[in-house]
């Protein structure tokens, strides 16, 4: 879906009036009627797999989740341009939105065999709750479903702008990251450029069928190909030499 009004040969996106390109209409009418609020994002490494930031040999294996239908991302179709000076969108985090979130996060810890770095099963929640109550509430929200699942599986939490640089010095200290919409969007694909090199799989998952994508690609070639494989989410990406 994210390749409707893909540019080519020097073409502009295929925008809406207000700018906005046209892939919402069908992408985010079919994410929020059917309330597709869980974007599981595996990532995984392999032996001898060459990485970016990572070196050969050096294990990832960690689980991104992101809420899909909150978020900034809730205002879709909504905000507004005042007289051409200035515009607005508003971010929606509600209790029922993160405690699905949140829930989905911590059962999932407890069939994982947790983090890289000791085993522990941890589930980290991103945000940035020093500055916005939304998410200094989904934050709330993320410790008392937490408190359900104490002694069985760990929680934390860090700032989004922390987490990123921690992700690139040490993802072996992760399991199970919980994001918002936008911040899950833009660190899995942190994930992509800072975990591979040459080639990369996708693996796309829905019900009873796997759709599996193999693209020999250097990065400056990533944003013209994500526009060809952003169905909903990635599932799984997995690095191989």
């Amino acid at each position: 879906m994210g390749a409707i009004g893909m540019p080519h040969g020097g073409m502009k996106p295929v925008t809406d009036k207000n700018g906005t390109e046209v892939t919402g209409h069908l992408m985010f009418k079919i994410r929020f009627g059917l309330g597709l609020y869980a974007g599981v994002r595996p990532i995984k490494s392999y032996p001898n797999c060459k990485s970016a930031l990572c070196g050969t040999n050096r294990k990832i294996d960690l689980v991104i989740f992101r809420e899909s239908v909150e978020g900034l991302f809730a205002s879709y179709g909504g905000g507004g341009v005042v007289r051409d000076l200035c515009a607005y969108d508003t971010q929606i985090i509600t209790r029922e939105g993160t405690e699905k979130a949140a829930k989905y996060c911590f059962e999932m810890a407890l069939d994982r065999p947790g983090r890289v770095a000791d085993g522990k099963k941890l589930v980290t929640c991103t945000h940035k709750g020093n500055v916005f109550r939304s998410f200094a509430f989904m934050k709330k929200v993320f410790y008392e479903v937490a408190e359900q699942y104490k002694g069985r599986v760990e929680a934390d939490d860090k700032m989004i702008d922390a987490l990123t640089l921690l992700m690139t010095q040490n993802p072996e200290q992760f399991d199970i990251i919980l994001a918002e919409n936008a911040h899950g969007d833009i660190i899995s694909d942190l994930d992509v450029y800072g975990y591979t090199e040459n080639n990369i799989i996708f693996k796309v998952t829905h019900d009873d069928y796997d759709a599996y994508y193999e693209l020999l690609f250097n990065m400056d070639n990533l944003l013209s190909f994500a526009y060809g494989t952003s169905l909903g989410a990635m599932d799984d990406i997995i690095v191989c030499d």
